[in-house]
C-alpha cells in the first residue's frame, strides 16, 4: 500500500511530538507499506524549518535521509479542475503528487483537504488511518 504524507505531518514528525514521529517510523519500516513524499513537501519542510528554527535547518536533510521513501516530483502538468477549487493553492501540488503517484492514502492534518475527493486516493488523518488500518490483520 502506498502512503503519502503531507507537509504538516512531516513537520510534526521532525519538530513535533513523539506520537507523529513514531507513526512516520511505523509507516517507514512496515514491509507492506511504501512511503511516498512529494518533493514539494520536503522542500516546504526545509523552507519552514529554516525560517522558523534556523539552528535546526541543517538537520532536516539528516531526518529525510533516515526515511526510506520514494520522492514524488513536482508535476509540470496543470492540475485537474476539481483541484483548483481548494482554498489554499499551496495544497494543489500535494494533491497532484497523490494523483501522479497513485497513492492509496494521503495522510494530512490539513482541514482544507476534508472537502476534497480524489478518485484513487483516500485522504485521512493519522487517527483515522490508525483506526481503519492498524487494526486489520494486514498490518
Amino acid at each position: 500500500m502506498k502512503i503519502m504524507l503531507d507537509t504538516n505531518i512531516l513537520f510534526s514528525a521532525y519538530y513535533g511530538g513523539k506520537v507523529v514521529r513514531h507513526f512516520v517510523e511505523y509507516i517507514n519500516n512496515h514491509p507492506k507499506l511504501q512511503l511516498l513524499l512529494p518533493v514539494y513537501a520536503t522542500n516546504e519542510l526545509k523552507k519552514s524549518i529554516g525560517e522558523k528554527y534556523p539552528k535546526l535547518s541543517n538537520q532536516v536533510d539528516n531526518f529525510l535521509d533516515s526515511l526510506n521513501y520514494t520522492p514524488i516530483p513536482i508535476s509540470d502538468e496543470p492540475p485537474p479542475e476539481h483541484l483548483k477549487q481548494i482554498r489554499d493553492a499551496k495544497d494543489i501540488p500535494i494533491l497532484q503528487a497523490a494523483l501522479d503517484s497513485n497513492a492509496d492514502i494521503l495522510i494530512t492534518g490539513d482541514k482544507d483537504f476534508s472537502n476534497v475527493t480524489l478518485e484513487s486516493t483516500k485522504i485521512m488523518t493519522i487517527s483515522k488511518f490508525m483506526n481503519e488500518h492498524m487494526q486489520r490483520s494486514v498490518f
